[in-house]
């Protein structure tokens, strides 16, 4: 089931682009930017997840890396949600979906 991995988080991903979209298009960019930044940081550990994860053959860091992602994703939910609840509920998915992944690999 390893490959169902990247066409998910393919979709987890357009999700949480439109979802920032969406509190750019909604509020402009001078009043999104806090939403927006977090929205970055969330990106930038969930791509750094991947050779983390995989490359180091499911180790710790790995699972730090998810947790971090995770949690960045939660805020960047809760911070979307201030903004316009259709951006929060396009994040309903990814999150569930890393939850999938943290769990998964806490089993590993």
């Amino acid at each position: 089931a390893v490959w169902v991995i990247a066409p998910v988080y393919m979709l987890a991903f357009l999700l949480e682009a439109l979802g920032a979209w969406f509190v750019w298009y909604s509020n402009g960019i001078r009043h999104s930017y806090p939403h927006i930044l977090v929205f970055c940081c969330q990106y930038a550990v969930t791509l750094a997840w991947f050779p983390i994860f995989f490359g180091n053959e499911f180790t710790m860091a790995g699972i730090v890396v998810s947790i971090g992602s995770w949690t960045l994703t939660l805020l960047t939910l809760l911070a979307f949600s201030r903004c316009t609840w259709l951006a929060a509920v396009l994040l309903i998915t990814p999150i569930c979906w890393k939850t999938y992944c943290l769990v998964w690999g806490m089993d590993i």
